[in-house]
């Protein structure tokens, strides 16, 4: 068999816009399972807010990637497999940077979510994933001097007005850009994680314990903080809704994520059926 791992983005990949998993989804990762095939999830998100998708796909001992790529866990696990923090002194000068910009940023700390206030974005937010928030004040403050623990793992602004953010992004790309990873899932959100950390960097590591090669991998995505894993694979894919950018750089467009996509992948690459 060619293809022994398939990577998943979460959100509009493999979930749809409805944030569920379709049940011939189910039924087809657990026939790519039968079949030998390692299904890893590779997500934005911070792990317990992914907690029931592992649950409900029994993918409760395998590895998966969260915090595009800043941590590996298992949820079988105490402790990660891989973990790259943002050292704490690059994470108060970004937070200070951000806020001092007028907009929030949200901190992921021991896989707990941290914010200066629950804003209208941060209640969103919460809602979605479904995850509660803690009020710390100015984040920049929280990270003081004095801050005997290790760095975040990811940093999120969140804001809607898609100008204000892109101008945004263009400021702390030209000031961390070559320190830091900034990427974003979707138009409205700036992601922040330690410098070289990435969904592609994590996914390649994986596959080299699991003694695979690119080749042997396939990964699907929708959004621009799925580019580095989509080039790595030997088979990268792009959901019908993915970024333009992602599309043109995938091998592979499927279908969406509201219309079967990661299904019809396994069906044809995995099950060779159609």
């Amino acid at each position: 068999m060619r293809y022994r791992m398939i990577a998943l983005d979460m959100d509009d990949t493999l979930l749809g816009s409805d944030l569920k998993i379709s049940p011939d989804t189910v039924d087809r990762i657990r026939q790519a399972k039968e079949k030998g095939v390692q299904i890893v999830i590779a997500t934005g998100r911070m792990f317990r807010a992914i907690i029931p998708y592992l649950q409900e796909l029994n993918l409760e001992v395998d590895p998966v990637i969260v915090y595009n790529g800043a941590m590996v866990k298992r949820l079988s696990d105490s402790k990660p497999m891989v973990h790259h923090p943002i050292p704490v002194d690059l994470a108060r000068e970004v937070a200070n940077c951000i806020e001092r910009a007028g907009s929030q940023v949200n901190v992921y700390l021991d896989d707990q979510l941290f914010v200066r206030a629950k804003t209208p974005e941060v209640l969103r937010y919460m809602k979605k994933t479904r995850v509660d928030s803690t009020e710390v004040g100015p984040i920049g403050e929280f990270f003081n001097e004095g801050f005997a623990g290790q760095g975040p793992t990811k940093m999120l602004v969140i804001h809607y007005d898609l100008t204000e953010i892109d101008q945004l992004r263009k400021d702390i790309q030209d000031k961390f850009g070559d320190i830091l990873t900034i990427t974003g899932s979707k138009p409205y959100f700036i992601e922040i994680t330690k410098r070289g950390i990435s969904k592609g960097y994590a996914l390649a590591e994986l596959a080299k314990i699991s003694g695979y090669t690119a080749e042997q991998v396939i990964a699907i995505g929708d959004g621009l903080n799925d580019l580095s894993m989509v080039k790595w694979a030997g088979l990268g894919v792009a959901v019908a809704n993915a970024h333009p950018d992602l599309q043109k750089a995938a091998n592979y467009v499927t279908s969406s994520c509201d219309e079967e996509g990661v299904t019809q992948v396994i069906d044809k690459f995995i099950l060779h059926r159609g």
